[in-house]
């Protein structure tokens, strides 16, 4: 196994495994693949109508459901049903079980929408923190990894959470405090409560307003590990961490003005700091139909150094999935890792970037892993 050139990233981590479950996919395997080809599986939202105004009528709302997994469930409900798909699919895909896996220290992260706020006001199942340490504590007990306390991140921020979770499991892997860490991301924008409230904000595709987001859900689960205990364990990399960095932006989707693209920009060049002018990446966005997050890719782009090293175009997974929140930018990550082992990839490096609905935002890069 090869060990990369090292930019950002002082110890060598790989992205070593991921699963997922999404609309077009119960296993990352059928959920690559799905996206890769373009295909979606849109479909009427149960129980939930916009107006039509040429129709001057109400019709159901057009969205990415997982079919027979979660529908008629809470929001809560949801995330625990997703999430245990995605973490099962990730130790089959493994072939490594729970138990045998947590042998090592191992940390662990869970990624998740926004509790606080307008969102889940009216929901009373969700009760920061507890919500998201139980889910957590349960994911752990069915599927047998033995994790710490101590060892256990939560990153209730959104789309820009993913790197969040990444700095904090690398800041322990580093310290040597752990020799991997598994991260879950989760989210629905089905549950009723969050489609009120999308609908509320405008922000909701329909007939009647083309400039926005079709709900979808989505939950992906990825291991990463240090270089040496990959090895030691007999694992292969998918793709290199080379780096991560996060940043904030003062124009989200809430804050009153125009974006700037501001967060992004820092994320950016904060990320690409160290690579050479042979910089070639392909970019995976979190673009979502909505006018805002367009408006904020495209002030981010020409206002950092990236511009020139972009191979490809951009990819916005959005597209097959439609909007998965918390969830979007650990998929982005699973389907670059996968294109780059694969060999599908039309670069040597992918970026990925991730912003939240109130400010945050986040880019990663990934290399090749030469084997």
């Amino acid at each position: 196994m090869s060990t990369p050139q090292d930019f950002n990233t002082e110890l060598p981590i790989a992205v070593s495994e991921v699963g997922a479950i999404t609309s077009v996919g119960r296993g990352m395997q059928d959920s690559f693949a799905s996206i890769l080809a373009g295909m979606s599986r849109s479909t009427e939202v149960s129980g939930f109508k916009v107006f039509d105004g040429d129709e001057h009528d109400m019709v159901p709302l057009i969205g990415h459901p997982v079919a027979a997994v979660t529908e008629g469930f809470s929001a809560l409900a949801r995330w625990r049903l997703l999430a245990d798909h995605a973490l099962g699919n990730l130790i089959q895909r493994g072939k490594t079980p729970g138990a045998k896996l947590t042998q090592t220290p191992t940390g662990c992260a869970i990624v998740l929408p926004t509790l606080e706020g307008d969102r889940f006001y009216y929901d009373r199942r969700i009760r920061p923190p507890y919500s998201s340490e139980s889910l957590l504590s349960g994911l752990l007990i069915k599927h047998g990894l033995n994790i710490p306390l101590e060892q256990r991140g939560y990153f209730c921020s959104g789309h820009a959470g993913i790197g969040e979770a990444i700095l904090a499991l690398k800041s322990k892997m580093e310290a040597g405090a752990i020799h991997r860490g598994i991260i879950i991301a989760v989210d629905s924008m089905l549950d009723g409560f969050s489609l009120l409230w999308l609908n509320e904000a405008g922000r909701l595709k329909t007939p009647d307003s083309a400039h926005g987001l079709a709900p979808g859900e989505a939950a992906v689960a990825l291991i990463l590990e240090r270089a040496d205990a990959l090895q030691q364990r007999g694992g292969k990399p998918m793709a290199w961490l080379k780096a991560t960095a996060c940043s904030e932006d003062d124009y989200g989707f809430w804050q009153i003005g125009r974006t700037q693209g501001r967060g992004l920009i820092n994320a950016l060049n904060q990320a690409t700091q160290n690579f050479g002018p042979d910089f070639q990446t392909e970019l995976y966005t979190d673009i979502n139909g909505e006018h805002w997050r367009s408006t904020e890719l495209g002030m981010a782009i020409p206002g950092s150094s990236i511009g020139p090293s972009l191979a490809g175009g951009f990819k916005a997974v959005a597209e097959s999935v439609g909007e998965t929140g918390a969830a979007s930018g650990a998929l982005n990550i699973a389907i670059a890792a996968q294109a780059l082992a694969l060999g599908q990839s039309q670069a040597p490096y992918a970026t990925i970037l991730s912003s939240s609905d109130y400010g945050d935002t986040c880019a990663c890069i990934l290399q090749k892993a030469m084997l």
